[in-house]
């Protein structure tokens, strides 16, 4: 078991939040826990005294028991800081003392006075002697540092390097298992940024969307070879965004099927070739006399539209950049 004790640097209910979720965080890079709040392997006790405005001095503390989850933490420290605030407003007293919470009450009930330090009469135990971690090689604070992997502040540090979004960021670290598949991509998209920032935003929303409904553990039958190669199709403008979601859905159902030929197999390679494209094109703009009265009025938005029949006409499969080239150049006739 570890306790871990702060000093009395937090001031709102968010900095605990977030300081929580940090070292839960760092307890699992460093494989020490899962610390999971709800199963029991992390909890908080939370210490809250108040002090006048503009003064540095704390009031008398009260503790609250084992809390077991972030939103009871941010909940407590608020009903707890109101409670504080009616006594001492009223003109009582805060009694030092250990209190249970109820969070469906959103209330905490006093358990037992809570004795200062000097009430507990410490002594040194005899049968105990006394060990000097620093003339221990190992235990050098050199060593232990060499010793740990990269913690979350750093991983963090390197993947805002790449130009990635702070929020993407935030998700990718929050899981060991998300960061470890990361570097891995890292790797083999040979830190082509273009297209790590791609796959980051399938990662963000159609990964972390179809594995919040599946019972399944992230990443369990995703490849990262398999995702880079995906990532790679449409970077490349060979499937569409569409078709990327369609393939991906069956990669990530367990099909062991490459990429490329997955979506050869469902039609889905996109048609570039503006020579296989331009009879689609024709027949769209013959179909659609109204969208392109509208187009020539001004209204850009009929063009989308178009573009839209044509993807439409080619059952996705055709290059909606090429598309919109030909037929703005059939619009321009």
């Amino acid at each position: 078991m570890i306790e871990i004790v702060t000093r009395p640097d937090f001031h709102d209910p968010v900095e605990v939040s977030e300081f929580l979720k940090e070292l839960q965080r760092t307890l699992r890079y460093n494989h020490i826990s899962d610390a999971d709040l709800e199963k029991g392997q992390m909890r908080c006790d939370v210490n809250i005294s108040l002090a006048p405005d503009n003064s540095s001095i704390l009031g008398t503390r009260v503790e609250l028991k084992n809390i077991n989850s972030f939103g009871a933490i941010r909940r407590a420290i608020v009903a707890e800081t109101e409670r504080q605030t009616q006594i001492l407003s009223q003109g009582g007293n805060i009694d030092q003392e250990t209190r249970r919470r109820d969070d469906t009450a959103n209330q905490s009930i006093s358990m037992r006075s809570k004795a200062d330090a000097l009430d507990y009469r410490y002594f040194p135990d005899p049968d105990l002697p006394k060990m000097n971690l620093s003339e221990i090689e190992e235990f050098t604070s050199e060593a232990l540092k060499a010793s740990l992997p990269e913690l979350p502040g750093a991983r963090r540090a390197r993947y805002l390097a790449y130009g990635l979004k702070e929020e993407d960021v935030a998700y990718l670290v929050d899981g060991g298992v998300r960061s470890s598949f990361m570097d891995q991509l890292f790797i083999e998209c040979k830190e082509d940024q273009a297209l790590i920032r791609q796959a980051v935003n399938y990662l963000v929303s159609d990964v972390a969307g179809w594995y919040t409904k599946s019972e399944k553990e992230e990443y369990e039958d995703l490849s990262v070879p398999a995702f880079a190669e995906l990532m790679q199709l449409v970077v490349e403008g060979s499937l569409s965004s569409r078709g990327a979601k369609d393939v991906l859905a069956l990669m990530l159902e367990g099909d062991t099927t490459s990429p490329k030929k997955l979506a050869e197999d469902k039609g889905l390679i996109q048609v570039s070739d503006p020579e296989a494209l331009k009879a689609t094109v024709q027949e769209v703009l013959a179909q659609n006399p109204e969208a392109i009265a509208q187009y020539k009025s001004g209204k850009e938005s009929a063009l989308q539209f178009l573009v839209g029949q044509a993807m439409k006409a080619t059952r996705g499969a055709g290059n909606p950049a090429t598309l919109k080239t030909l037929l703005e150049e059939g619009l321009a006739t």
